[in-house]
């Protein structure tokens, strides 16, 4: 089960701090909001319009709202600090 903490959750601008576990996937989706997310350790393999990503090591991510893009957190999880920003946000 995936951990997650909201520090922040104000008109426009969300920032969490989540945990995944080893193995752990995301299906393909998409997101309303801009992201911004940080890997701070662990590694995941992003797959989206450019292709497969793997990241490993502190790292730092940019998807504007509405990008497809699945997840697989490696064999040691992944600690991601993310930034959502509402397009439409105050």
């Amino acid at each position: 089960m995936r951990h997650q903490k909201t520090l922040i959750d104000g008109a426009g601008l969300a920032v969490r701090l989540t945990w995944y576990r080893p193995g752990e996937q995301m299906a393909p989706h998409a997101h309303d909001c801009h992201q911004v997310s940080w890997l701070l350790s662990g590694e995941l393999r992003e797959v989206g319009g450019a292709g497969e990503h793997d990241v490993v090591g502190t790292s730092r991510g940019v998807k504007p709202a509405g990008f497809r893009h699945a997840n697989l957190y490696g064999v040691n999880g992944a600690l991601v600090l993310g930034v959502d920003i509402d397009p439409e946000g105050a």
